[in-house]
């Protein structure tokens, strides 16, 4: 599930911390946890991902102030414009400041 999240957001697999907890006396897997919860965390990451862009978009402070959502890119831990990617924010920072935990 970490490669999953770690697409969507385009940051390193190992600084994504998923865990699967399944229910008690269950005993599932690693194919059948794929199969029965990836889709469901792909669209979780990508909701979590259109959220930041929203958020990134409409901060004054932020250099991607006032940039339209389809110009804006993952990469690498880093939020930037596809036009100019100079203007970028760190992910886990501009997360961090404002209390939400990746």
């Amino acid at each position: 599930m970490s490669h999953v999240v770690a697409q969507v957001q385009a940051v390193p697999v190992a600084s994504i911390d998923a865990r699967y907890q399944p229910p008690p006396g269950a005993h599932i897997g690693r194919i059948d946890v794929a199969a029965s919860v990836g889709t469901a965390v792909q669209a979780a990451a990508e909701s979590a991902r259109q959220k930041i862009i929203a958020l990134v978009t409409a901060d004054r402070r932020s250099p991607l102030y006032g940039a339209h959502p389809q110009q804006v890119k993952f990469d690498g831990g880093r939020i930037t414009r596809k036009s100019d990617p100079a203007k970028a924010k760190l992910l886990r920072r501009f997360c961090g400041a404002r209390g939400i935990n990746l």
